[in-house]
């Protein structure tokens, strides 16, 4: 440190400016480090900060006694000096490293006093993320639904026309509609069986009501008959038809003894599976009619029924 010191001399003049230099300020040092703890590789600010206001000088920064760096102390009111630079080493696991920071250039006034010690946590570079894959099984069991239908005109007669020979009579169902949706898709079969055509004495009594009128019906005709075997159909379907619904085949009037009298047969029917859904639409069936008239069967109104069933499942 320097002092000026005024000399008075014998003849009253003075000599000023006579420097002495005192001893030395001793400057201890401290450290510490941004970002603490630090990871492998990551670039970290050391900051030597000096117990005296206004120190100059260079400070060394060592990692392990080797030099990483000089920085200049600032000489402020608080006198700093930082290295930006140093980047800290790659470890495997975390491990801490001895720093120091060593005043090994005092400014002038100045003399190295402790030097700034710091054990800084390294950290291993975080582990690269990795794919793993896996199957989780899921499972359920859909239940049972949807309904079998079967819908049919039951009030309204069927009346088939005659042509002018007298020996034919032809008519078209009533639509017969069959639903099924189920969605265990078991299949379906729809059927039909003819009565026997008996002679009509009173229409108005037939039920269901409607029969038409009629007039000249001969005192007898109540005992008269037409066999069921005479009628015979051709299966018929509209609109959209599932791929798996099949139609029964032809049976000519007069067909004995697999006629419409004699069993039930098809109409139409649908294999178990996928394709015998109708969804809620159901399927539109019906049949083409016609009835071979006996050569002298007795005029008159005669009446008899379709008898028309329906199965879900096998037939």
């Amino acid at each position: 440190m320097n002092s000026t010191f005024v000399t008075v001399n014998a003849d009253g003049s003075f000599t000023a400016n006579q420097a002495f230099v005192g001893p030395a300020q001793s400057v201890n040092l401290t450290l510490t480090a941004n970002p603490n703890p630090a990871t492998s590789g990551q670039t970290t600010i050391l900051t030597a900060t000096a117990n005296v206001a206004n120190a100059t000088g260079t400070v060394t920064f060592e990692n392990n006694g080797s030099s990483v760096g000089t920085a200049q102390l600032s000489g402020g009111a608080t006198s700093t000096a930082v290295l930006s630079s140093f980047t800290a080493p790659t470890e495997t696991v975390t491990t801490s490293i001895p720093l120091t920071a060593v005043l090994t250039s005092p400014g002038s006034g100045f003399s190295a006093g402790t030097q700034g010690s710091l054990s800084l946590p390294v950290q291993p570079p975080p582990t690269n993320p990795t794919t793993a894959s896996g199957t989780i099984p899921l499972a359920v069991t859909v239940p049972l639904s949807g309904t079998f239908t079967l819908t049919v005109n039951t009030t309204t007669w069927v009346v088939l026309s005659v042509n002018t020979a007298g020996t034919t009579g032809t008519a078209a169902t009533t639509p017969v509609v069959v639903t099924d949706t189920y969605n265990s898709y078991p299949g379906w079969s729809v059927t039909g069986e003819a009565t026997q055509w008996n002679g009509v004495t009173n229409p108005a009594a037939e039920v269901p009501s409607g029969y038409p009128a009629a007039t000249d019906i001969p005192a007898d005709h109540g005992s008269q008959h037409i066999a069921a075997d005479q009628l015979g159909w051709q299966p018929t379907d509209t609109g959209t038809v599932p791929s798996g619904v099949v139609l029964g085949g032809t049976i000519a009037a007069g067909t004995s003894p697999n006629g419409l009298g004699d069993a039930f047969q098809t109409l139409a029917s649908a294999a178990p599976g996928v394709n015998s859904f109708t969804g809620t639409g159901g399927v539109t069936l019906g049949a083409n009619l016609t009835l071979a008239i006996p050569a002298g069967q007795e005029e008159g109104p005669y009446a008899a029924f379709l008898n028309i069933d329906a199965m879900s499942g096998t037939p």
